[in-house]
């Protein structure tokens, strides 16, 4: 009995450090700036989604992932919240908008885990999703941003589960 609280205080500590590590890579000036993604209140939740997408897919086959996937799921949309209420979203707001948000973190979790391993497939996935604002997207910038996305499900699947599940993960620079 005691354990499973344990573990639950564990994977929400690690879901915090997970978290910190998603944000710090999504803000990154080279997604702006090189791949451009919109320099917005979206486009920066987007990107964070990416990232989220690349932890998801990486403890996906990890046998006590769930309750870890749960906790970032759970971390992040505290942390949303308080963000949303910290632009001045009006407490009545808060609830739609966060069930919005939400819709999109797991849409986004599944349609880019569906698309892995088939870059033409992810292009039109992060087409739709993180550049929906823009007009169009060259496809020198799409390929750039799914060589990113690549490179780090191949970089993270040589990082050890004992340390993402104590909230230690790395991604490689954009």
């Amino acid at each position: 009995m005691f354990n499973f609280w344990i573990q639950r205080k564990q994977h929400k500590k690690a879901a915090a450090g997970l978290y910190e590590i998603i944000v710090k890579q999504a803000r990154q000036p080279a997604f702006y700036k090189d791949m451009f993604v919109p320099d917005d209140v979206d486009g920066r939740f987007d990107l964070i989604l990416v990232h989220a997408f690349l932890v998801h897919h990486r403890i996906k086959d990890e046998p006590k992932a769930k309750q870890l996937g749960q906790a970032l799921f759970d971390h992040t949309f505290k942390e949303m919240d308080k963000t949303l209420r910290e632009m001045g979203i009006g407490d009545l707001s808060v609830p739609r908008h966060m069930k919005h948000m939400m819709k999109s973190y797991k849409g986004r979790i599944t349609n880019y885990g569906q698309a892995a391993g088939d870059d033409k497939a992810l292009a039109e996935s992060l087409r739709r999703n993180l550049y929906r604002k823009l007009p169009s997207v060259p496809d020198d910038v799409l390929a750039l941003i799914v060589g990113y996305i690549n490179d780090n499900i191949a970089h993270l699947a040589e990082q050890d589960y004992s340390m993402i599940e104590k909230g230690h993960i790395s991604f490689k620079g954009p």
